[in-house]
């Protein structure tokens, strides 16, 4: 009644009792843990931690697939450039270029979930390491915590930032 009179706005209200409007999810917890797109792993196959550059960033996209079919909204990864950094380390350029010409294709077929709309994605890059970052131990391939921290990672952190600019500055095919 209160929205209907304009006392409040209630975002998305037809979604407001099942859906929330946005969600932003933490990165590192499933390159660790695995996909389980169920979060029980019973119904659908589960992916363990990444191992490797393409499932680190195929992991991430999954994330936001699967988000957004509990979402009215939008949905955010903050901190892309410095929780993929050690997924693309050994990498050179090219390849790199590769990893995010796909995970940006596949980003894109969210719109299926949604009816043909392009969900709102946000995905944050640093250009520097967070204060609180600095000294957090890494998420390594496998999930593993190593010595490494995130700060150890800046500089191809930095290098990822400028590869996906540069990517997404030529556009797709």
């Amino acid at each position: 009644r209160a929205h209907l009179e304009c006392a409040i706005h209630v975002h998305d209200l037809p979604y407001f009792a099942t859906r929330p409007v946005s969600l932003q999810s933490d990165l590192r917890w499933f390159l660790r843990k695995g996909i389980m797109s169920d979060g029980l792993g019973e119904t659908t196959s589960v992916a363990g931690p990444a191992k490797h550059p393409e499932v680190a960033f195929s992991h991430a996209v999954r994330v936001l697939i699967s988000g957004e079919t509990h979402l009215s909204g939008g949905q955010s990864l903050d901190f892309f450039n410095f929780f993929l950094a050690p997924y693309t380390m050994s990498l050179d350029d090219k390849t790199v270029r590769q990893l995010i010409q796909t995970f940006l294709y596949e980003l894109t077929q969210i719109l299926a979930v949604h009816g043909g709309i392009i969900a709102t994605t946000t995905l944050n890059f640093e250009v520097e390491t967070p204060a609180f970052l600095k000294k957090e131990k890494a998420v390594l391939p496998g999930g593993v915590l190593g010595q490494d921290t995130y700060g150890d990672y800046e500089r191809e952190a930095i290098r990822l930032l400028n590869l996906f600019l540069s990517t997404m500055a030529e556009g797709d095919f």
